[in-house]
């Protein structure tokens, strides 16, 4: 059998790339969906988030998250496409904690839950980095940015809890 090469082999080299990305941002944005329609986004009237910084972080959550499901995705099917099953396993752990936050918060409604939650989220995507670099190092900063934002949420969660501004 022949090998594929010219424009055909690089179209089949980018489907998984583009399909991971197409289906973690469906998928963020099912989540999403599911949050707003279970009424998880709406905190109660009086609510304030002291500071500019926490400010803008909770006015831009769902769409940080569309792009980190994405970039997730893309790492997920990309890691699939070229067999490597165990870091493709990490960050489908990833994807699936990513996905359960609002559950195992009970809906946002702990705060305390929210900021362990976080801890996991960011020692998931170490791990899953940990097993990308060697095996593939240019897909791993595809999942940093989520170590990144779930640091900038986690202070801004504690500013909450204590009362601070941020």
């Amino acid at each position: 059998m022949a090998a594929v090469c010219g424009p055909r082999a690089e179209l089949s080299a980018v489907t998984p790339v583009v399909r991971g990305s197409l289906l973690g941002a469906v998928l963020a944005l099912g989540v999403n969906l599911v949050i707003q329609l279970a009424g998880w986004g709406e905190e109660p009237a009086g609510t304030a988030y002291p500071g500019p910084v926490n400010s803008v972080i909770y006015a831009i959550v769902p769409f940080v998250w569309i792009g980190l499901f994405a970039a997730m995705g893309t790492a997920l099917f990309a890691l699939r496409a070229r067999g490597m099953m165990r870091p493709a396993r990490a960050v489908g752990v990833l994807l699936a904690n990513c996905a359960l936050y609002p559950v195992y918060t009970l809906g946002f409604s702990s705060r305390a839950l929210g900021l362990a939650g976080n801890g996991l989220t960011a020692v998931l995507a170490a791990f899953a980095i940990g097993m990308m670099v060697e095996r593939a190092p240019r897909l791993a900063p595809l999942i940093v940015p989520v170590i990144v934002w779930v640091a900038l949420a986690s202070i801004g969660l504690v500013a909450v809890m204590t009362g601070r501004t941020f």
